[in-house]
């Protein structure tokens, strides 16, 4: 897909640990404007769409659906982690039924989003530790 234009600086001391909640990787999810750089990859399209659609195929490669996790660019790996973000923080309970628990259905959102936002940040590792592809 891209190239690495706005991961050059990044290291794995920036990266949150493999065990690391969903809030920690929300907040590194927000250090890349995922937007921008869908806007610079594909500047012809809506960038939310571009997002998305580097989200699906990394995910997809992720989950083993698919395609090679390692194919992607770093720039490529921090847009669909923000994109992720963006995706859980707009499906957060701000109204819940009557008799639908609250907290169980934001435990339910954090616990999934988690799981997915630590492969994204797995792959970033890698590729950050193999030489020649960070």
């Amino acid at each position: 897909m891209g190239d690495d234009r706005w991961g050059k600086s990044l290291t794995l001391l920036d990266l949150p640990g493999p065990d690391a909640d969903w809030m920690e990787i929300a907040g590194f999810a927000l250090t890349s404007e995922g937007y921008e750089y869908a806007r610079w990859l594909h500047p012809d399209e809506e960038p939310t769409s571009v997002a998305q659609r580097i989200y699906e195929e990394v995910s997809k490669a992720i989950c083993g659906r698919g395609g090679d996790a390692m194919e992607f660019s770093l720039d490529d790996l921090r847009c669909a982690l923000f994109r992720h973000q963006r995706m859980v923080r707009w499906n957060e309970p701000d109204v819940v039924p009557l008799g639908v628990n609250r907290s169980q259905l934001a435990e339910d959102l954090y616990d999934s989003a988690t799981e997915c936002g630590r492969k994204i940040i797995s792959v970033i590792r890698e590729r950050l530790e193999a030489p020649g592809l960070s």
